[in-house]
C-alpha cells in the first residue's frame, strides 16, 4: 500500500476505532481499516438523499457514528446556536452520489482537544468510496484542510457543523 493512502486510511480508522489527535494519526496502527469501505454497516444513516448546497446536482446521504446521531440531529443548517458538541472520536461521512453511484466521500472526524482548535478539533478528508484520499494540486485531501476550515469556521455555535435539513432527516 502506498504511504499516502495509508495516511488517510489510518486517519479514518483512527476515528472509527479510537479517539486520537491528528499528530498521532501518522503513527497509528492500521487496525480497523476494513471498516472504511463498510461505513454503511458500522455507522447510522441520518438523512435520506438530499441536494447539496455546495455543488450543482449531487445527492448526499449523511452517516454518523451511532453515539453521535441524537446530538447531530439537533443542528439545523438554517439556524445557528444549537451549542451541540459531539464527542471526541465522532465521525461523519457524507456519501456524494452521481446518479446511483457514490462518487466520493467527504469525512469529518473529531480529534483530541487541541488537535485543530480553529474548528473545534475536527479533521477533514475527501476520499474515493473505498476511503482512499483524493488529491488536489499534488496534496492529499486529508487532515487540516484549509478549504474545509474556511466554510466550517462560521458554525462555531454548532460544533462547526451544518446539520441536515428537516426534510432530509430520517
Amino acid at each position: 500500500m502506498q504511504q499516502s493512502c495509508k495516511f488517510a486510511m489510518v486517519s479514518l480508522s483512527c476515528a472509527l476505532v479510537a479517539a486520537c489527535s491528528l499528530d498521532e494519526v501518522e503513527e497509528a496502527p492500521p487496525a480497523g481499516l476494513e471498516r472504511i469501505s463498510a461505513f454503511e454497516a458500522t455507522m447510522t444513516r441520518t438523512s435520506s438523499p438530499y441536494t447539496s448546497n455546495l455543488a450543482p446536482n449531487p445527492q448526499i446521504e449523511l452517516w454518523i457514528t451511532k453515539e453521535s446521531k441524537a446530538l447531530y440531529d439537533k443542528i439545523s443548517p438554517t439556524a445557528q446556536g444549537s451549542k451541540v458538541r459531539l464527542p471526541q472520536g465522532a465521525l461523519i461521512v457524507r456519501a456524494v452520489y452521481e446518479g446511483a453511484q457514490v462518487k466520493k466521500l467527504t469525512v469529518m472526524g473529531k480529534g483530541a482537544p487541541g488537535s485543530n482548535p480553529i474548528v473545534g478539533d475536527w479533521w477533514f478528508a475527501v476520499t474515493t468510496p473505498r476511503g482512499v484520499p483524493l488529491e488536489e494540486g499534488g496534496q492529499q485531501l486529508a487532515g487540516k484542510l484549509p478549504q474545509c476550515v474556511t466554510c466550517h469556521d462560521e458554525r462555531g455555535a454548532d460544533d462547526y457543523l451544518f446539520g441536515v435539513t428537516a426534510a432530509a432527516h430520517i
